[in-house]
């Protein structure tokens, strides 16, 4: 949530186009997990669930974008109502066209609760202020592309969206600014994730939406990666073709794609370099198309990466960034409907 700093600004427009936003996870109504704004609270007062477990860091230039942001946090703040993930969270920005009209927001959602977690939905609050206007706003969804999106009824210069990019089943709901403004309960945030889609479309007035992906079903210590992306247009045409740009971009985030050749059979490289500090490549082959997963281990066990996504026939490499990991012995591991293996590297630093 920002309650606070100058929010989300865009060159061309007036002002702060955002005024609110932040992730919520939930598995039921008193088990919602976020720092959005509170139930029944003033409007600087948020709730703490999530706790980071090291600094948000941005690289500029990025390895897959101009801009690259990392970090890690898990909803231990919650206590006894917590659930008990820990989320990676990515950003992803460019800075040229076609790419600078979105920004990518990839969550890793591990369940590290000691049992399996079912219903989970993970969402995203957004209230847009497009030109810097709180009033006179319409919002409305686009079912068909997982958009929502929110533009001013008198100026409709820009439009501003968030959109469910990963494959996961849609739900939306469309609020009433008073209705959040005057204290957002953990009922209320339950309510908007996890009903389908409520409220497709509202306005003009002063309102916000929730957008999710779920449910979710996660054994423990299995993760499930959920995007979205945040977009912007100058008309509704536009924020369409910008939208699905940024979801051609997000199904391939990670991996780059270096043959045309289409390989004879499945196969796992040895990452190079190896020794490495702090990233390093890892190559495989695919013969088919398939559903990929790279995940990464370290020495005890844990998940400490993990990449999924459905690629066609050919040979790619994916980039790995320790940056935030420790020295030490690491396993690689592809994980596809047809093929698995294993192969083992080493970070010093």
């Amino acid at each position: 949530t920002q309650p606070y700093g100058s929010g989300l600004t865009i060159p061309t427009y007036t002002g702060n186009q955002l005024l609110e936003s932040g992730l919520m996870i939930g598995i039921n109504n008193t088990k919602v997990s976020d720092n959005c704004r509170r139930g029944n609270s003033p409007a600087t007062s948020s709730d703490t669930d999530f706790t980071a477990l090291n600094s948000y860091t941005l690289q500029a230039p990025g390895i897959f974008s101009n801009e690259d942001g990392k970090g890690y946090f898990n909803d231990n703040g919650a206590g006894s109502n917590k659930i008990g993930v820990t989320i990676r969270a990515e950003s992803y920005a460019w800075n040229s066209t076609p790419d600078a009209n979105y920004i990518i927001l990839r969550y890793t959602i591990k369940n590290t609760s000691g049992a399996a977690i079912s219903n989970m939905y993970s969402a995203v609050y957004v209230y847009f202020t497009p030109n810097g206007v709180n009033s006179g706003i319409n919002t409305a969804l686009d079912t068909l592309n997982k958009l929502g999106y929110s533009y001013n009824s008198s100026n409709t210069n820009p439009y501003l969206g968030v959109s469910l990019l990963s494959g996961q089943n849609l739900n939306f709901k469309a609020i009433l600014a008073n209705e959040v403004l005057n204290g957002f309960t953990t009922q209320e945030k339950w309510d908007a994730m996890s009903n389908g889609i409520v409220n497709g479309s509202i306005g003009p007035g002063i309102n916000c939406f929730v957008i999710s992906a779920g449910p979710l079903n996660l054994n423990n210590n299995d993760s499930v990666v959920v995007g979205f992306a945040v977009v912007k247009g100058n008309d509704l045409n536009e924020l369409r073709a910008n939208n699905n740009t940024a979801k051609n971009r997000f199904n391939v985030i990670g991996i780059e794609p270096i043959s045309n050749i289409i390989p004879q059979k499945f196969a796992l490289y040895q990452n190079y370099p190896n020794p490495f500090n702090p990233s390093t490549t890892i190559k495989f082959d695919l013969p088919r198309n398939d559903f990929v997963k790279i995940k990464i281990f370290d020495i005890i066990g844990r998940e400490v990466d993990m990449f999924s996504s459905e690629l066609g026939a050919g040979s790619y490499k994916y980039e790995f960034n320790a940056t935030n990991l420790s020295s030490g012995v690491y396993f690689y591991k592809l994980e596809s409907n047809f093929y698995t293996d294993v192969k083992r590297m080493i970070l010093i630093k």
